[in-house]
């Protein structure tokens, strides 16, 4: 997914939409799914060469495919830094 990502640029622009489409189905992941993942994973930093097999096999992992929203979890980090001396 990571390759296929970097191939359209991170983005799934007009132009696009027909290779997306037959990408999605080929893994078997709708295209929301793909879109969130792309928007989730975009900024992280690319793993050494060595890790790039295990990590991309977690990234399929569809249990983790889901959009972050700020909630509860926020809070309690933001807590968590404070006790910490962080904030």
């Amino acid at each position: 997914m990571m390759e296929f990502a970097e191939k359209v640029g991170w983005r799934i622009n007009k132009q696009d939409v027909e290779a997306v489409e037959r990408f999605c189905s080929e893994v078997g992941v709708r295209r929301q799914v793909f879109k969130v993942w792309m928007h989730n994973n975009k900024t992280q930093q690319q793993p050494s060469p060595t890790t790039t097999t295990t990590n991309h096999m977690m990234n399929l992992n569809m249990h983790h495919l889901h959009h972050h929203h700020p909630g509860q979890h926020d809070e309690e980090q933001v807590q968590q830094q404070h006790q910490e001396g962080m904030l």
